[in-house]
């Protein structure tokens, strides 16, 4: 749900998302080709970042008919089975991404690149969250230029 409590994204097994505005019946948007998750509103309320998802290796920001789409690299695959290793945070979105290989990584959105990139393990990380206030992802060293 949108922080403003306007709008509800909802995605579906077969890669279908939809913006929900108002009654349910009264759907706002689908996106079809976006093959991802919903894995959130930022803080603007008008704006869902769909996740990257097996085949899918992109984060896609929609506001309104304007799609921002910013690919990430193929390798490690990812691997999705009603697991969340993404999570969001913030008006200039930063997002976390877990991979098969234990990697955690920070991408900032708004500047469309990876910033942070931190091994936490050999195995597939299965969830990842931001804390509430969001402050603590600034924290993150960025990767050298």
């Amino acid at each position: 749900m949108s922080p403003d409590g306007e709008t509800v994204a909802s995605s579906s097994p077969d890669g279908t998302i939809r913006l929900w505005s108002g009654q349910p019946k009264d759907f706002a948007e689908t996106f079809d080709d976006a093959a991802g998750d919903v894995a959130g509103f930022i803080s603007d309320g008008r704006t869902v970042v769909i996740a990257p998802s097996e085949g899918d290796y992109r984060w896609q920001l929609v506001t309104g008919t304007n799609r921002v789409v910013i690919p990430i690299p193929s390798e490690p695959p990812l691997k999705f089975d009603f697991t969340r290793p993404y999570a969001i945070t913030g008006n200039e979105p930063i997002a976390a991404l877990g991979w098969t290989k234990g990697r955690v990584e920070i991408w900032d959105l708004a500047a469309r690149r990876l910033v942070a990139s931190r091994n936490a393990g050999t195995h597939r990380i299965l969830s990842v969250a931001f804390t509430l206030d969001g402050k603590n992802s600034r924290r993150w060293t960025p990767l050298e230029a």
